[in-house]
């Protein structure tokens, strides 16, 4: 996050609650939209933003809520972010200081108006108040099923009494939550590994068309095609998106010759050399504590993430099963430089039990970390050789 962009959010967070000035003989002069911004080109910007805008001409009353905004201010920011403690709040600002925000940013930003009677209306405008009531404007942050998106669709059910209605697919042909993400990080395919390697089981549940709104864009596509039955009739719930704000698309891609599938099959391959290689022979031992110093690190990683956090999502991860800590007890053993072929050839079989069993197993899991976990399995299966080679040279010598 750019220190620009984290000193706007901040002095949102500063902003007091406003209240919703709604009186009877006024409901009819409030407009609803659904404000929808494109991706950025920043990680955390990268799935996009969802706001709601709500308008009274006659009152000079055009405010956005805003449901994305977390507090810097929060003790132990970093520790809370990491362990997926940290609560995201609620806040209302000027339209205009919204246009603003992302017009620094250069993302698009799309508006379509919601279609409510004034009853649901007024129910919708009670809920948001409600939200903004000091004991309620903060929440627990869920990627998949509490984020900004998902409270403008809960918020759009309660205050129609769940009478909209999705455009339905087949289950089968519905995407994974995994799926969805990997849409949005296709341009940035080495945060593509990370985070298929850190998501556990939850990632691949199959997301129906409610699920998927938890990406803005899903919200807006999957509402432009809803309605909402009144009077027997079924009538659109949102009016077609028109663009309010629009820039060139400055998106990048990782190229191919970067990419993690090339670069750690390249490495594989280097691997395979110093294995084999009596020219090499010298660099095995400083490459070996290398390698299992940096995967230690890696299942250090996952393992927290999976057991020790409060993120569901990344919850049930079985790469805790390659990445597991007998790598560690393998570098400790590299470090102090004793042999220990008994650690190496268990991991050995239980990383190459992995990798069969891979494709059977309820879990995505990305291409690119098939040459990833190869690496380790390489040097693992020498490491082991090597041990048994040596025990068996010392019972000759006696």
């Amino acid at each position: 996050m750019t220190i620009k962009r984290a000193l706007a959010l901040l002095m949102l967070t500063l902003l007091p609650p406003l209240s919703l000035p709604l009186s009877a003989d006024e409901e009819n002069d409030y407009r609803l939209y659904l404000l929808t911004v494109d991706p950025g080109v920043e990680i955390y910007s990268i799935y996009g933003h969802s706001a709601l805008r709500l308008v009274n001409e006659s009152q000079n009353y055009d405010q956005v809520f805003n449901w994305g905004v977390f507090d810097f201010s929060t003790p132990n920011f970093a520790y809370r972010f990491i362990k997926g403690r940290l609560d995201y709040m609620l806040i209302a600002y000027s339209y205009n200081r919204f246009l603003a925000e992302y017009t620094f940013e250069e993302r698009d930003v799309h508006s379509q108006e919601i279609f409510l009677t004034a009853d649901e209306l007024e129910k919708l405008i009670e809920l948001v108040e409600e939200n903004l009531k000091p004991e309620n404007v903060k929440y627990r942050y869920d990627f998949f099923y509490d984020n900004c998106a998902t409270r403008i669709r809960d918020i759009l059910v309660d205050a129609t009494a769940g009478r909209i209605s999705l455009e339905r697919a087949e289950e089968e042909t519905l995407p994974t939550f995994r799926d969805l993400l990997s849409i949005y990080q296709s341009n940035m395919r080495w945060l593509d590994l990370g985070i298929d390697m850190l998501l556990g089981m939850p990632a691949d549940k199959r997301a129906d068309e409610s699920d998927q709104m938890f990406l803005p864009d899903y919200l807006m596509y999957n509402l432009t095609s809803a309605t909402i039955l009144r009077e027997g009739v079924e009538m659109p719930l949102l009016s077609k998106p028109t663009t309010v704000l629009r820039f060139e698309s400055s998106a990048t891609r990782t190229p191919l010759l970067l990419s993690p599938g090339i670069i750690l099959s390249a490495l594989l391959v280097l691997t395979l050399l110093i294995s084999v290689s009596k020219r090499l022979k010298g660099v095995r031992a400083p490459f070996d504590l290398t390698i299992t110093g940096l995967f230690s690190l890696l299942a250090l990683l996952i393992w927290f993430v999976t057991f020790f956090t409060d993120h569901d999502a990344t919850g049930h991860n079985l790469n805790t099963i390659w990445a597991n800590p007998l790598i560690i007890l393998s570098f400790i053993a590299l470090f102090i430089r004793k042999s220990s072929p008994a650690i190496h050839r268990i991991n050995l079989s239980v990383i190459t039990i992995f990798l069969v069993a891979a494709p059977f197993l309820p879990q995505a899991f990305n291409p690119s970390m098939l040459p990833l976990v190869l690496i380790l399995l390489v040097r693992l299966w020498f490491l082991g050789e090597t041990g048994i080679w040596l025990k068996r040279r010392r019972s000759l010598a006696v």
